[in-house]
């Protein structure tokens, strides 16, 4: 049955979404501080001339836009591909061998590698007529490349391991439509769930995605839900909000 009783809000929970219209396991958005519903209307007034205190003869509205804002706290890259509308391509670690390295003529001249290197595993430059130089004295790993720390005379190359890694293409992939759940709860009212479905969200890119910050990072994004026609016995066609008793 209803309640009657005064009901405090103070939220939190997990953000799952798919795309819409299949069948496809729901994936967490991760950790979020801002999940916010507003329903614009498109109101217009007839104003009422015939009398001096004026005032309204008739008025109509219908709704405008419905949209959802979330604020991701998470860099997790399905994530990042629908804040980027990116595509993503998963590839695995690969062990290069004897890369070639251009510049090594000059202390600090940088090489980027061919592929990104995982530095837990181990890194040999080895230079022609010399052999295996020493790292932290004639060179510095980083994760692009190799900066070189003394001039050399000959041919140098490199051999390492790449990194596993995840490469988000922005702005590559289509604005897909998805559906979202939340699976809720109610901090102030013994944790009881707020459970929501939204059937066709539609992303917009993200407005800022910071990589250097003293800050947390966080994906702002603002979403467009459009009406679900197909939704059938009494649904909104927009979202429902289920609250536990």
């Amino acid at each position: 049955m209803p309640s009657n009783r005064n009901i405090a809000f103070q939220g939190g929970g997990l953000i799952m979404f798919r795309v819409a219209g299949t069948n496809d396991e729901f994936r967490s958005f991760g950790n979020a501080d801002d999940f916010v519903f507003a329903i614009s209307e498109d109101k217009k007034n007839l104003p009422d001339n015939r009398k001096p205190q004026g005032g309204n003869a008739a008025s109509s509205s219908k709704i405008k836009d419905v949209t959802l804002t979330i604020n991701g706290l998470s860099y997790q890259p399905d994530v990042l591909a629908i804040g980027l509308r990116a595509l993503i391509d998963h590839i695995p670690a690969s062990v290069n061998a004897a890369e070639p390295l251009v510049y090594t003529a000059e202390v600090g001249s940088f090489n980027k590698t061919l592929e990104p290197i995982d530095r837990t595993k181990t890194v040999t430059v080895n230079e022609v007529s010399v052999g295996v130089l020493t790292e932290g004295v004639d060179y510095k790993v980083r994760a692009t490349g190799i900066r070189m720390l003394t001039a050399r005379s000959n041919a140098c190359d490199v051999s390492y391991t790449s990194q596993s890694r995840s490469k988000i293409k922005a702005l590559r992939g289509q604005a897909l439509e998805y559906e979202i759940l939340f699976d809720g709860f109610n901090k102030t009212d013994n944790g009881k769930s707020v459970i929501v479905e939204a059937w066709k969200a539609k992303f917009s890119p993200t407005t800022a995605l910071a990589l250097i910050s003293d800050d947390f990072g966080s994906v702002p994004m603002t979403i467009d839900l459009v009406s679900d026609n197909t939704r059938g016995n009494g649904d909104s066609r927009f979202f429902n909000i289920e609250m536990e008793d």
